[in-house]
């Protein structure tokens, strides 16, 4: 008997592996794609050898994979019309391997397709409240996994000893704090941006399981939650990813809003959790790193911590640029790298590695479109609208979870102002979560 679900919660637990554990065979192969490929070949193998796999798929579920349906096949479109517009690739470093111009297309297309089987599979058969929260246990304690190797990499760096590093590592990213020291902030990530971005969804999936007494919503004790949740932050923090820290603030108030603010009496411990949640806030603001974080980063004029702000900010423009010149079809996906030195100042031009947008919905408008941009908001629209709806036919002791899915969305869609790529698959994984909430914690 396939057990969809347990090879399902395997995948969940491997997800924030992308940089260790990686079997490199001219192709990193991360052990989720792996046992990913292997879900689909088994199911695949089941329907040839005529057995039934139906599940069944709610109206507003066909309606987002019409949409995401839409969105993919005009991402298709655009790739082969960016590959049969480039015609000056050679003169590009970077451009070989994975990284050369028809290769880059079909390896883009190819993650996108895996995410969308993925992500319909986990909606599939997620499907009941047993199976949801076992997911996202699965993921509540993968996240604590990674967040104690984090740790661990954080105070060996500082240390200046030599970390034990999890077969498979591809690179490490490090920072040099004033005050604090040089570290390793990416930990099983390629770099500390996703690391801050898996962290941030995993603090608010955990959130309100510091609440919820419900043995079968949370078995775990109040104190492991609470360990869990501190070693996540602290993940969190060693990211040192502005964006990501910003966002799992908002989020996290708003999550605080929609689920115990609403109503007339507050209760008391999410009271003294915001109020706690405040304090922290206000102290790290007032830190050494909390001013270079933010006050710098954002705002200051310090040449190598407000590089990144001028960096992304030229990136946005030329995006911009590029999807002026083409406002239907784009360059094509994964092309803005290929065009970028076309259109930025001569100072910030560089052909040493592959330039992108930067922000995932300037990239997706340069490089598909406004066509392609339309489709992917009308997707993000759908599911929001979705949820807004439906949320009302969940139960009211379940709520919290759902919620917390919720704002783990929002949350991933404001850092994809300031993200690298769409297609990293613990996102279309949660996502996928999200949806499955609406029809696994129905009042029966």
């Amino acid at each position: 008997m396939l057990n969809i679900r347990l090879i399902i919660g395997l995948i969940v637990f491997f997800l924030p592996y992308t940089n260790s554990l990686v079997l490199n065979t001219g192709f990193p192969f991360k052990i989720y794609e792996l046992l990913s490929i292997f879900l689909f070949s088994l199911l695949l193998l089941n329907l040839l050898m005529g057995k039934n796999l139906a599940v069944k798929i709610y109206k507003y579920e066909k309606q987002i994979y019409l949409a995401l349906l839409v969105f993919f096949i005009w991402y298709c479109i655009v790739g082969i019309a960016g590959i049969n517009n480039l015609n000056h690739t050679s003169t590009l470093a970077w451009a070989v391997g994975r990284h050369a111009p028809t290769i880059s297309v079909i390896t883009k297309l190819f993650y996108f397709l895996f995410n969308i089987i993925l992500f319909s599979l986990v909606i599939a058969y997620i499907n009941n409240k047993g199976s949801l929260l076992k997911a996202v246990r699965i993921w509540i304690i993968s996240s604590f996994v990674v967040s104690l190797y984090t740790v661990y990499l954080f105070i060996a760096s500082i240390l200046n000893t030599h970390p034990f590093l999890l077969p498979g590592t591809q690179n490490l990213q490090c920072i040099d704090v004033p005050h604090l020291g040089t570290f390793i902030r990416n930990s099983t990530f390629k770099e500390g941006n996703l690391l801050g971005s898996y962290m941030t969804s995993s603090l608010l999936i955990t959130l309100p399981f510091l609440f919820i007494r419900e043995k079968n919503i949370n078995p775990f004790s109040s104190k492991i939650v609470s360990l869990v949740f501190f070693f996540q932050l602290f993940a969190l923090f060693i990211s040192y990813s502005t964006i990501n820290i910003l966002v799992f603030i908002i989020s996290g108030l708003f999550f605080f809003k929609i689920t115990y603010f609403e109503k007339p009496r507050i209760p008391k411990k999410p009271f003294y959790a915001i109020v706690l949640f405040g304090i922290v806030i206000v102290v790290f603001l007032f830190s050494q790193s909390g001013k270079l974080l933010f006050y710098q980063k954002l705002f200051g004029t310090d040449p190598f911590w407000s590089y990144s702000r001028k960096d992304r900010i030229n990136m946005n423009l030329i995006a911009l640029k590029m999807a002026c010149d083409n406002p239907v079809f784009g360059v094509g996906p994964t092309n803005y790298g290929f065009y970028y030195n076309d259109y930025s100042i001569p100072s910030m031009r560089d052909t040493s590695f592959k330039r992108i947008a930067g922000n995932i919905y300037a990239e997706i408008l340069c490089e598909s479109g406004i066509i392609g941009l339309v489709c992917y908001m009308s997707l993000i629209f759908l599911i929001i609208k979705i949820f807004i709806v439906k949320k009302k036919y969940i139960q009211k002791n379940y709520m919290p979870v759902a919620n917390a899915l919720f704002c783990g969305f929002i949350g991933m869609l404001t850092v994809f102002l300031a993200f690298p790529t769409f297609t990293l698959t613990f996102h279309w994984v949660l996502m996928g979560l999200l949806i499955s909430s609406i029809k696994a914690l129905q009042i029966q």
